[in-house]
């Protein structure tokens, strides 16, 4: 599936040899004409429709605990992080002062450095085998707290840093209208991002949700930043993965990276192309809609309950 292929050039450990430039490609060619927010009649969302923005917010605000959050096997990162730095820690120095330079080279080289060159410096201290696995057991925990605490505090900061607004590729869903935009009785916009150039930022800036069991695993991403060269992208690439209970959603965002924009607040759109009517919307709030559109010059179109089938359509006979 397309959104797979994207979803995949953009997770890279490394954005080197085109992976953002394939991404790019793989999403233009799916671009839709149009994508939809789901609102509910207020004075702020009746605003920003009047003024042509929408509101940029961090993904800490949404009703997804999950929302760009990212997993990293602390393990695996520990060990490399030791096997990387190893000749700038105190257990270099300390493992020569008891074995060859061959002994110590093989122990850096073994799935779980930091434990093998604990083991090996606990041998020279005559202590108990209870005794040797309590230290090397409180040793392991305290290094993981460390670095849980450090990866913690880096996943906090990137999801308050990035600003995201959602829309979604699907103007009649039934559960859409029901939880966004107040149950039937609000509006949907419809923009035309579509019809932008390529080179337009906000469509270069929207990009669609992919939905897995998964949460996205950066722990090759964080390898890569030892080194000095990384997908410094990878939050965005978090926030484009949700759980499958919200594929209904057929979302996309508009996704401004990590650290661009200092707090929520409006990004300006283009003019709406059109404008959706709940099928439940009171009389009142539709002439409130309507004269807004009517301001802009954009078509009104009234959404009503299919009779024969659970769908929702628009009213042809609505003017």
């Amino acid at each position: 599936m397309w959104k797979d292929d994207f979803i995949q050039a953009l997770s890279r450990p490394s954005l080197r040899g085109g992976a953002l430039e394939t991404a790019d490609q793989i999403k233009e060619s799916h671009f839709p004409h149009a994508l939809y927010k789901y609102r509910a009649v207020s004075p702020c969302n009746l605003q920003a429709f009047r003024d042509n923005y929408v509101w940029l917010a961090d993904p800490t605000t949404y009703n997804d605990p999950y929302d760009s959050l990212f997993a990293v096997d602390t393990d695996k990162l520990a060990d490399g992080l030791v096997r990387r730095n190893f000749e700038s820690l105190p257990l270099a120095n300390a493992l020569r002062a008891q074995l060859s330079a061959d002994e110590v080279d093989q122990i850096v080289q073994v799935p779980a450095p930091f434990r093998q060159a604990c083991e090996a410096i606990a041998g020279g201290l005559s202590l108990s085998s209870d005794a040797t696995k309590k230290l090397l057991d409180t040793l392991e925990e305290a290094s993981r707290r460390r670095l849980c605490a450090f990866l913690d505090q880096v996943t906090r900061c990137v999801r308050e840093s990035l600003k995201l607004c959602c829309f979604s590729a699907n103007v009649t869903s039934i559960l859409l209208w029901a939880h966004y935009a107040d149950q039937h009785r609000g509006y949907c916009i419809e923009y035309a991002l579509g019809e932008l150039p390529p080179s337009d930022l906000r469509r270069r800036l929207t990009m669609p949700v992919v939905y897995s069991h998964q949460l996205f695993d950066t722990t090759a991403i964080f390898e890569e930043a030892a080194k000095g060269d990384f997908n410094n992208l990878y939050a965005v690439a978090a926030s484009l993965r949700k759980a499958p209970y919200w594929s209904y959603e057929d979302e996309w965002r508009l996704i401004v990276p990590a650290g661009i924009l200092p707090k929520a607040g409006p990004f300006f759109v283009p003019t709406p192309s059109a404008v959706y009517l709940g099928a439940k919307m009171p009389d009142n709030d539709r002439d409130r809609v309507r004269e807004i559109a009517l301001a802009k010059a954009i078509p009104v179109k009234p959404m009503r309950m299919s009779r024969s089938a659970f769908e929702l359509e628009v009213d042809p006979s609505a003017h």
